[in-house]
């Protein structure tokens, strides 16, 4: 993906975060929850990591929450997880763009 079109996935997402309470990502089954105004949190780790890897790394620091219940393989973790480390899990796993 080439720097601009994650710009303007960033631009497309901070500006619905601001004009809706829900998006749906319809194409990859994914729910996203922007009622807090200020972020997106992904109903499950897969929108996590699929929104994550259109997005660019300090658009994802900012404006991407975990979900509330993160699944790491058959585990369901509920609670404070570092966010930092698991965006930094995404990224090393994926062919992540810079």
């Amino acid at each position: 993906m080439n720097a601009e079109t994650i710009k303007a996935n960033d631009k497309f997402h901070l500006r619905m975060i601001h004009m809706t309470n829900m998006y749906i990502w319809e194409e990859n089954g994914n729910v996203y929850d922007m009622t807090s105004g200020r972020s997106i949190k992904p109903a499950t780790m897969k929108g996590f990591v699929e929104l994550v890897a259109i997005s660019s790394k300090d658009f994802a620091r900012i404006f991407i929450s975990l979900p509330d219940v993160v699944e790491i393989g058959s585990v369901y973790v509920v609670g404070d997880l570092s966010k930092e480390e698991v965006l930094q899990s995404v990224w090393s796993c994926s062919s992540y763009h810079s």
